[in-house]
């Protein structure tokens, strides 16, 4: 969701943690109170297809925060569309405040289902993250977050949690934030004709996926996207792979010029070669 506000710098998104989406949003939307800015609308879920969101919202988008009330049958919520289901996973988190850690809300995750009914369904690519909070009656609203997600078959996380952390409390340092992704210029450190990629540490690999970018206007292509993981703990074939990724953006010209790219940290939720974890 874009966060086409005046005054912010182009690429600006609507990035809220989940402590600010239950303590801020939901709990003024439930108030009934004044929210700073419409970036969340009222919208029944239930009575759209989820590919409609973007018709809604009028802007090109992989994900859409909605308030949306609690659609009752008896003692359960009906969660079916006209085209299919929204359907739970089982999975659900508890919601921390992170300043004196009491239980303020909790986050069901479900995907779409559709092309059929029951059994005869086919799972999608749309996930809910549905956000409700902690209270001792029943509220009428909960806040959801709707995003696609595409379905890729990945390794599972072999890495342990004090590692994890240990390295984004580095990346928080030099960045000044609490975050998994992070936005860079680098120069193009070159040895002959090849970029010198190795760390102190371990070395960033090329994995040949390259994806070209194009225009939305006039679809021409501007630039390159190159993905490369980085791996730790020995040199040539005796190191292992690491939880990190990077993409190097570069512009499509007849001259080298220095990348920009993203350090993001695999997120949960993504899909397992030995098991389908989505969250």
């Amino acid at each position: 969701m874009n966060a086409l506000i005046s005054g912010l710098p182009l690429g600006y998104r609507f990035r809220p943690t989940e402590e600010e989406l239950l303590d801020y949003y939901l709990k003024k939307r439930i108030a009934s109170e004044r929210i700073d800015m419409d970036l969340i609308r009222d919208i029944d879920l239930y009575k759209i297809e989820p590919w409609d969101l973007q018709e809604i919202y009028g802007e090109e988008s992989r994900e859409w925060y909605v308030f949306n009330k609690n659609n009752k049958k008896g003692g359960r919520i009906n969660r079916c569309t006209a085209g299919g289901r929204w359907r739970d996973t089982g999975h659900e988190k508890e919601i921390h405040s992170n300043t004196d850690h009491d239980l303020i809300g909790r986050r069901k995750t479900l995907v779409f289902w559709h092309k059929g009914r029951s059994h005869n369904a086919q799972i999608s690519e749309w996930i809910m993250h549905e956000y409700r909070l902690e209270t001792p009656q029943e509220v009428a609203w909960v806040l959801c977050h709707v995003f696609r997600r595409e379905i890729t078959v990945q390794r599972k996380r072999k890495y342990r949690d004090n590692e994890e952390a240990a390295a984004l409390e580095k990346g928080s340092k030099i960045c000044g934030e609490e975050s998994r992704e992070w936005y860079l210029f680098n120069k193009n450190n070159k040895k002959g004709s090849r970029i010198n990629r190795c760390t102190i540490g371990g070395r960033w690999r090329d994995t040949g996926h390259e994806k070209e970018i194009h225009s939305n206007t006039d679809h021409d292509l501007i630039g390159r996207r190159k993905t490369l993981v980085f791996w730790h703990k020995g040199r040539s074939h005796n190191a292992q792979i690491s939880e990190w990724i990077m993409h190097e953006y570069r512009l499509e010209t007849s001259q080298a010029r220095g990348g920009m790219g993203p350090l993001p940290c695999l997120q949960e939720g993504n899909y397992s070669s030995e098991e389908k974890k989505i969250s």
